[in-house]
């Protein structure tokens, strides 16, 4: 099972609370064009980690 995005921890705040983002990995889920086949419009972008 591949994952898309990936959880990046960043800190963790005074009450213990996790802080982070999400982040992608590069993979382009196989189903993509399924959904652009039923009008889900969804830009490849999002799945490109930032450079």
């Amino acid at each position: 099972r591949r994952r898309y995005f990936v959880f990046r921890q960043t800190d963790v705040d005074k009450k213990g609370k996790v802080i982070g983002h999400f982040t992608p990995t590069g993979y382009i889920p196989s189903f993509i064009n399924e959904l652009k086949a039923h009008g889900i419009k969804l830009s490849e972008k999002i799945f490109q980690p930032k450079k």
